[in-house]
């Protein structure tokens, strides 16, 4: 009788100490304003997904063509049009203020960013939404004016992306899917599109 119970015993411990994949993202039950850039395209056999947005980050990492997977409480991108390895692009483990590298590597180039998670939302009992900053990783063509912006990302696990933008100081450019404006308090904000 004994060595039944701890055969169920070390069945269980076993079942509840793997970690759960995210399997298939799930549509953000809010509304958006704006198209989301992150919004899949395409959803894989395997749970990872395909979007169309334009990144250009550098003169030598221009895509319009990604792939993505949530995993193991991380985001992975990996960029279609560039010949880059696929990269942890959000960790959804990180804690409020805590600092990581994104790394995007290719044989011909590494490019270093920071990230940083800001803040966590609590839009109802079952979605918490992580607001992260990764720094000065959007490169603005020449006609406008060439700057580095950073790229404010809110996501969750279960539903990926759900709204980005642009930031250069207390100006918002290009706000996209849904940043919570009924949560967060964007008076100190200006907002601002590019053409």
């Amino acid at each position: 009788m004994k060595l039944k119970v701890f055969s169920i015993f070390i069945f269980v411990v076993v079942i509840a100490s793997c970690s759960k994949k995210n399997d298939r993202i799930e549509n953000w039950p809010r509304g958006y304003e704006k198209e989301n850039p992150f919004h899949p395209d395409t959803i894989f056999a395997d749970g990872s997904f395909g979007f169309g947005f334009q990144f250009r980050i550098s003169s030598k990492i221009e895509s319009v063509k990604q792939i993505a997977r949530i995993d193991n409480h991380q985001f992975y991108l990996k960029f279609l049009d560039v010949n880059a390895q696929e990269f942890v692009f959000l960790d959804f483990k990180c804690k409020k203020n805590e600092f990581r590298t994104i790394i995007i590597k290719s044989k011909d180039f590494t490019k270093n960013f920071k990230c940083i998670l800001e803040n966590t939302i609590h839009v109802n009992s079952n979605i918490n939404v992580k607001i992260f900053r990764i720094e000065k990783i959007i490169e603005l063509s020449d006609p406008f004016g060439g700057k580095e912006l950073d790229l404010i990302v809110l996501a969750t696990e279960k539903h990926g992306i759900i709204g980005t933008y642009l930031q250069k100081g207390n100006t918002i450019i290009s706000a996209r899917g849904d940043i919570l404006k009924d949560l967060i308090d964007y008076n100190k904000f200006n907002f601002a599109t590019l053409l």
